[in-house]
């Protein structure tokens, strides 16, 4: 998923007008040139609707999958197990369009390059007793945390696959209490799927949009020009980080800039080759020679718009879900994650 711009209260205006049927989406937009369905008027460094649902969408799910930790804990205590909570309040950073210069010069693309799991966020001790179960004992933590493999499911098609839960073992128990019961937990997994579907087919609408491969054709030329033979800002990244590992840095590496919250807490980061900053910084600059971010908001604003639409059952369905999950929540687990 891409995190871009801002004016958020000015998109979920727009949703607003959307989930309130074709009468105010009428009212709501002046007459346009539409891919299907009236779009309302896009306004410069909007985040297109379906974005902003899916990254509140992940900010929820890590609130929600906060709480289930804390129960799945008590749960698996009672059992006689062992179980380590995850820290999620931290926001992954996120790669897409919104890349500057200035970043690139200093952090390169910024981002992990997926290498680290969950397991190697947990504490020395909770790992080290973890490997230290007999194979007996692992097998029974698994089924107490996640059921025996005959427990029963519940289903939710998605219209390109189903979506199943256990209803049995600590973490269905969890999830029930923290989402006030299952039956609304898979409807939200099930419709978030359904968004990300849906996501998928504006970005296939994206792809064949003249006006967006245009704006990658100029990119690429630009990039062609500082000797880069790439088609998209994927293939950019994977050239610049197909280079040697971190921990093996060669000739010529350099340490970027220390992160800091304050002036005596410094965060570890991953060194980044000189390699990978100057294809980074290429990048950044041809993005901005094309005007790359804007394009993608406005052109993909109206695509999105256009699939929630056409498809206003999955909208309300996700609304419904999501509404059940907040109110189950404490308010001090949604804060935590909102602000955070």
């Amino acid at each position: 998923m891409v995190i871009l711009g801002r004016r958020r209260g000015h998109v979920r205006r727009v949703l607003s007008c959307l989930v309130a049927g074709a009468v105010l989406v009428s009212a709501c937009a002046q007459a346009a040139e539409p891919p299907a369905v009236d779009t309302p008027p896009y306004v410069e460094g909007m985040t297109p609707p379906l974005t902003v649902l899916l990254e509140d969408g992940f900010t929820y799910f890590a609130a929600f999958s906060g709480a289930v930790d804390g129960w799945v804990v008590e749960c698996m205590q009672n059992e006689g197990f062992r179980y380590e909570a995850i820290d999620r309040t931290g926001k992954p950073e996120v790669w897409g369009p919104e890349l500057t210069a200035e970043d690139a010069r200093r952090d390169g693309y910024g981002i992990d390059d997926g290498s680290t799991s969950e397991f190697d966020v947990l504490s020395p001790e909770y790992r080290e007793y973890m490997e230290g179960l007999s194979d007996a004992s692992r097998r029974e933590f698994g089924i107490t945390l996640l059921g025996p493999e005959d427990a029963p499911m519940i289903s939710f098609d998605t219209g390109s696959g189903t979506y199943s839960l256990s209803t049995e073992g600590c973490l269905a128990e969890a999830r029930a209490t923290a989402g006030g019961d299952m039956e609304t937990v898979l409807s939200w997994y099930g419709t978030y799927s359904q968004l990300e579907d849906l996501s998928w087919e504006a970005e296939n609408r994206l792809d064949i949009d003249k006006e967006w491969r245009d704006t990658l054709t100029g990119w690429s030329e630009c990039m062609g020009r500082q000797g880069y033979n790439v088609g998209t800002v994927e293939d950019a990244f994977s050239l610049a980080t197909s280079g040697p590992r971190p921990e093996e840095p060669p000739p010529g590496t350099t340490e970027p800039l220390p992160r800091t919250d304050d002036a005596d807490a410094t965060e570890t980061v991953v060194p980044v080759t000189d390699w990978e900053r100057d294809v980074a910084v290429a990048d950044a600059t041809c993005r901005e020679e094309v005007e790359y971010q804007s394009t993608w908001n406005r052109v993909r604003f109206k695509y999105e718009h256009a699939v929630l639409a056409e498809n206003e059952g999955v909208l309300f369905a996700w609304q419904e879900a999501e509404a059940g999950i907040k109110a189950a929540l404490p308010e001090i687990i949604l804060r935590e994650f909102e602000d955070s």
